[in-house]
Parts: structure tokens; C-alpha cells; sequence
């Protein structure tokens, strides 16, 4: 089951308050010292999201890319270049996801 970033930081603060502001603490200091543009950010994540096969967190990003000022063509191209490091299985998983995010 995946669920999105808000949903699991709601369910991770019912269970357990000091881990979530944990986890939230890192998440801000690794933005706060990021010296990558937002949509390069959100490329990469695309990327690691479908090594992990994350179908969440690859719509979240999508999002957050095209928002960014992201194209189409880049975001193919990021699950793309993967195909040799990860294999077809990954991209076969992302690529679909992709394009419904990209056409909503």
C-alpha cells in the first residue's frame, strides 16, 4: 500500500510524535541546503521513485515538476535513461503512471 507524503507524516505522527518531527526536521534541512534548482530536485526523486517503484511519490513529483516548469519530454527522458540501470520491469511500472499524471 503507498500512500502520499501528507497521509503517511498524519499516520506517522498518530504513531509515533518524536520520529515525525524527526523525519520532517531532516526533510527541511536537506531543502533548506539543496543546492539543486526545484525541478532538477523533483527529476532526480522521479528517477528514485521508479527504482523504487513508488507509484506515490512518482505523482507527487510529477506534479511538483511540471509545476516547476518541467516538460513532458524531460520527465520521459529521466524514467527513461534509467532502463539500463534499473531494467525494463521499472520503466514498464513508471512510464504508464507518467503519462496519466502528465495528462491530467
Amino acid at each position: 500500500m503507498y500512500v502520499s507524503t501528507p497521509e503517511f507524516f498524519q499516520l506517522l505522527r498518530k504513531e509515533n510524535p518524536q520520529v515525525a518531527e524527526a523525519v520532517r526536521h531532516l526533510r527541511s534541512v536537506i531543502s533548506e541546503t539543496n543546492m539543486l534548482d526545484e525541478k532538477t530536485s523533483n527529476l532526480i526523486i522521479i528517477g528514485a521513485a521508479t527504482a523504487m517503484r513508488n507509484a506515490a511519490a512518482l505523482r507527487e513529483h510529477i506534479q511538483a515538476a511540471l509545476k516547476c516548469g518541467a516538460t513532458r519530454e524531460e520527465i520521459v527522458s529521466t524514467i527513461l535513461l534509467l532502463t539500463p540501470a534499473l531494467g525494463i520491469p521499472n520503466i514498464l511500472f513508471a512510464l504508464p503512471i507518467a503519462i496519466q499524471e502528465m495528462e491530467n
